[in-house]
């Protein structure tokens, strides 16, 4: 027992540790699976096998303390062989043979005598406990019918919370609070058949049977107690996954309001599953609700890591110094001298091609794809984070600053976004972050919909080959686009401009690209008001919409199309686009000498108005003007005294002229568009 003893402590400590340094980095499931662990060493009688890097090698009074407090009569000899991690039984059977002479015999009977004491008190108090539960929840329990249940359900009123009890038949038991809402009870419900899901209540029978035989051990209690917070942390962590984390608000509540009673020591000792627990416990459990912490895969890799090197430490006996010896010699022979990593340099399109991978999940190849991607001056690779938890198929690609850092725009990584999306297949999001700031605040984040709105079609079509994988280069390096904005009134454009100013528009872009949360949009023919940035990228002959709106509390939002997702846009940025609106929509008919005294046209659908001082003439363009208003503003014309030069209905193609006081008015057609130039006499 002492060897088991030695190893299991230190087995608890490293968990602990390991709890510790990961909380909130791992999912609570792996968490509380780590203290399987803990139990297997604590009820295996003997070392599973032979190990040079066990503990135990570095503890070398191990193997005669169980001797030395065994002292033999004279002239009887201990058995040999080696009796690391002997057994309490094996113990008593070498008293006995010692004979009654042997003069640690009293010692050791009343040790062993203290050791029973405490695991007949402790298994009685554990019988007791359970005997009366089952006994009082036979006697006022009422059967419920729970349609779909795959365990009996039970209604018990003297109960504090609801539980899961019983090893041969298991069943849940409701209390009168937990009936008060259909949601609360389903909930309720989801919560203890995660339990039976997790067979916490037999786990809950082995941490019982541990805590008899360790009675005596303080950190067998502690692993006890832990570990029994933590079967809660993933039942709930399990229940949210099937209930959808649409509903961690409602849960969260229904946890706090089913928990008011405290914890009880005695609880330990019950194969039951309750709610209950202290005002710490039910801290770390709304956080864990709120925050449903994802374990990457680095992180998973360490835990296994870990956790191979402490059953490494734990699980096995003591090696004899031949073999340590040979061991030692085997790892210093095999040792691998220190490598230099070679600087990475700007690849050609083949390395890139060479090195796309399938899966986001490969470490080796998202790294080695990150390594041949140029960056911005003044940052360096630091390292990379991989989120391939649940639906998450993202890269984090963690940088440093060095000595002639300034400052990036996200459209810096523009190109390593696109690449990436192109030559990693099921990669969904894309961010760019500093070591240095917080994890909320990355430098950039593309997401493949962006992305591929971007270029209007999949990026995977681009990792074909080498030479479309250029394409792609050249597309993200000379592609600039052109921007028009237009503002609409439940669905219909009022008027429409060109945006000369390309760094709002880009401005705007990048600062919804860097969001991580998007939501669905809305109908944009039910908005009020909203405004539209046109992207047009003249090569490709391709027009991306985005849509800049109010949400109903007031927030500014960027919609991508009439039906996609929108993200929150900085309400700085809304102010200089409702700024820049109206400095286009003055009126420039007014202010503008070339319209000046002339009849306005009374035609719908104003698109634009420019001037032009250097060629002599402004425009106004109008869509859909008809002929009866082309008419009618003709005969205004006429009344106002101006001649007809060229008859607007004699030649269409060349349009009409009209001239009064040394001005003259044209009227073209440009398709669906009537345009005006208003200039000097032509001579």
């Amino acid at each position: 027992m002492t060897e088991t003893i030695i190893t299991s402590s230190l087995l608890v400590l490293i968990i602990l540790a390991l709890r510790y340094l990961l909380r909130g980095r791992i999912s609570s499931q792996l968490q509380y699976a780590l203290w399987l662990l803990v139990a297997i060493r604590l009820l295996l009688p003997f070392p599973l096998f032979e190990n040079p890097v066990s503990v135990m090698n570095v503890i070398p009074v191990t193997q005669m303390s169980e001797q030395a407090a065994i002292p033999q009569a004279a002239g009887s000899t201990l058995p040999e062989g080696d009796l690391t991690g002997i057994t309490l039984p094996t113990v008593h059977n070498s008293i006995a043979a010692s004979g009654p002479a042997a003069g640690a015999e009293p010692v050791a009977k009343i040790a062993r005598y203290i050791w029973l004491c405490g695991l007949f008190l402790t298994g009685s108090f554990f019988a007791i406990s359970n005997i009366r539960l089952n006994r009082n929840l036979k006697k006022n329990r009422k059967r419920l019918d729970i349609p779909g249940s795959p365990l009996p359900v039970y209604l018990a009123d003297h109960l504090s919370s609801p539980c899961l009890y019983g090893i041969i038949r298991p069943a849940v038991y409701l209390t009168p609070d937990s009936l008060t809402g259909q949601k609360r009870t389903s909930f309720v419900l989801a919560h203890e058949l995660t339990h039976y899901r997790h067979r916490d209540y037999l786990w809950a029978l082995i941490r019982i049977i541990c805590l008899s035989i360790y009675w005596f051990h303080p950190l067998v209690w502690a692993a006890a107690v832990l570990s029994r917070r933590d079967s809660e942390l993933a039942c709930d962590e399990g229940t949210l996954r099937k209930l959808g984390h649409e509903n961690r608000a409602e849960y969260g509540r229904m946890i706090i309001e089913m928990s008011s009673a405290p914890s009880k020591p005695s609880e330990l000792f019950c194969c039951a599953t309750t709610m209950t627990g202290g005002k710490k416990e039910m801290t770390e459990r709304i956080r864990r609700i709120a925050r449903q912490p994802k374990t990457l895969l680095i992180t998973l890799a360490a835990v296994v890591i870990a956790a191979a090197a402490a059953v490494a430490l734990t699980f096995g006996s003591a090696a004899n110094k031949s073999d340590s010896k040979q061991a030692d010699a085997q790892v210093s022979d095999e040792q691998a001298p220190d490598e230099q990593v070679p600087d990475v340099q700007v690849p050609d399109m083949q390395e890139l091609w060479d090195a796309r991978t399938p899966y986001v999940g490969d470490n080796a190849a998202v790294g080695k794809l990150l390594g041949l991607l140029p960056l911005p001056d003044g940052l360096q690779h630091d390292h990379f984070e991989l989120h391939t938890g649940g639906n998450e198929r993202g890269i984090t690609w963690i940088l440093k600053e060095v000595s002639d850092y300034t400052s990036v725009t996200p459209g810096q990584f523009q190109q390593d976004a696109l690449l990436l999306f192109a030559l990693v297949d099921n990669l969904e999001d894309f961010y760019a972050a500093l070591d240095t700031s917080p994890a909320d605040e990355p430098l950039c984040h593309y997401t493949r919909r962006q992305a591929e709105e971007l270029v209007g079609g999949d990026l995977r079509d681009y990792a074909k080959s080498p030479e479309t994988l250029q394409e792609l280069i050249l597309f993200s390096a000379e592609e600039t686009p052109k921007y028009r904005i237009a503002k609409l009134e439940n669905g219909k454009m009022t008027s429409e401009f060109p945006m000369e100013d390309n760094g709002l528009a880009d401005d705007i872009l990048m600062n919804v690209l860097v969001k991580s949360a998007a939501w669905e949009g809305s109908d944009i023919s039910t908005l009020d008001e909203c405004y539209q940035i046109s992207q047009i990228f003249p090569n490709a002959n391709e027009v991306h919409d985005y849509y800049a709106y109010l949400l109903e509390d007031g927030r500014a939002v960027l919609q991508s199309g009439t039906d996609g997702y929108y993200s929150i846009l900085s309400q700085e940025l809304y102010s200089e686009l409702l700024e820049f609106w109206r400095n286009l929509t003055a009126d420039p008919w007014l202010e503008n000498s070339y319209t000046e005294g002339i009849p306005r046209p009374d035609f719908d659908n104003l698109l634009w108005m420019t001037t032009d001082d250097e060629k002599g003439y402004c425009a106004v363009c109008y869509q859909d003007v008809s002929r009866e208003q082309t008419e009618a503003y003709l005969q205004v014309l006429a009344a106002d005294g101006w001649r007809t030069i060229q008859d607007f209905y004699e030649d269409t193609t060349v349009g009409g002229l009209y001239e009064k006081d040394g001005r003259s008015i044209s009227i073209q057609f440009a398709g669906r568009q009537t345009v005006l130039y208003f200039s000097l006499k032509q001579d």
